[in-house]
């Protein structure tokens, strides 16, 4: 219990936008300190994973928001590999 005997009140999860803005915002550009070329190349790695993830959810039928839980693990190393070649 917090202060006064109320019960805090768990912050509720942040979305994979949140995240990722902070990411951005936060990390990259506060304390990193990173280049704008640096932070346009990571821009363009997530739009990548993004696309190729909406692609394998499309391939699976799965309809709603995506989620990158759902795309399986051998799909996310795939796209690790191909950026690393």
């Amino acid at each position: 219990m917090g202060a006064g005997g109320e019960r805090s009140r768990m912050k509720p999860a942040a979305t994979f936008s949140e995240l990722l803005q902070g990411f951005f915002t936060d990390r990259l550009m506060g304390q990193c300190n990173a280049s704008p070329l640096t932070i346009a190349n990571y821009r363009d790695a997530f739009c990548l994973l993004i696309a190729y993830a909406e692609r394998c959810l499309k391939k699976r039928n799965y309809s709603g928001p995506m989620d990158v839980k759902q795309v399986p693990n051998s799909r996310k190393k795939i796209f690790v590999l191909v950026l690393d070649s």
